[in-house]
């Protein structure tokens, strides 16, 4: 009964210290496998968010390991993001026809925060360029954006309305996908 318990202690010990683990150390598959277990119980609905807030975690992880000069876990940050945001972007595509302003907002506000973190990555001389994650990612974003875009063409608008559509269609037009999602969010609230 002791060593049960006291195995019990240790696992428990283990797995509350792998949270605070960094890519590349070698409790951070313990911490993984954490996350996926959670993500078995997520509903279909908000699996896509979750991806991105893994996403968002992974880059996250990234920008500590920079800020802490961890040097032999850079490389692995930059590729478990890169695997996660991968993931996100895959069931993003996957998931495109599917109607709910609430996800579109959810992963409207995690791609912004992505965002933020890339640009305050650039400030520590990081910069994740232009990968194909994020090509894929940006893919899936227009047809995204050009979903939305055609779904409230069907409808009346306010001229306000209007206004930010013309704005979205800009945005859309040059390549700005995150701020015309983040702008279709504003026509629909």
């Amino acid at each position: 009964a002791y060593a049960f318990a006291t195995f019990l202690f240790v696992m428990v010990g283990m797995f509350g210290f792998a949270q605070y683990t960094m890519p590349g150390d070698m409790l951070f598959s313990v911490k993984k496998i954490t996350e996926q277990s959670k993500t078995t119980f997520v509903s279909q609905k908000n699996q896509l968010k979750n991806n991105f807030e893994i996403a968002s975690k992974r880059l996250d992880d990234l920008t500590q390991v920079v800020k802490n000069n961890r040097m032999q876990n850079i490389a692995p940050a930059i590729r478990e993001f890169q695997e996660s945001i991968a993931e996100a972007t895959k069931n993003l595509v996957g998931n495109i026809g599917q109607k709910d302003s609430q996800s579109i907002k959810d992963i409207a506000l995690q791609i912004k925060k992505i965002e933020e973190n890339k640009k305050e990555l650039q400030t520590y001389g990081v910069d994740l360029g232009a990968t194909q994650e994020s090509k894929d990612l940006n893919d899936a974003l227009a047809l995204l954006v050009q979903r939305e875009i055609d779904d409230l063409e069907k409808t009346t608008l306010t001229d306000d309305q209007q206004t930010i559509m013309q704005a979205v269609k800009d945005l859309y037009a040059n390549g700005k996908y995150s701020d015309a999602l983040e702008e279709v969010l504003t026509i629909n609230n």
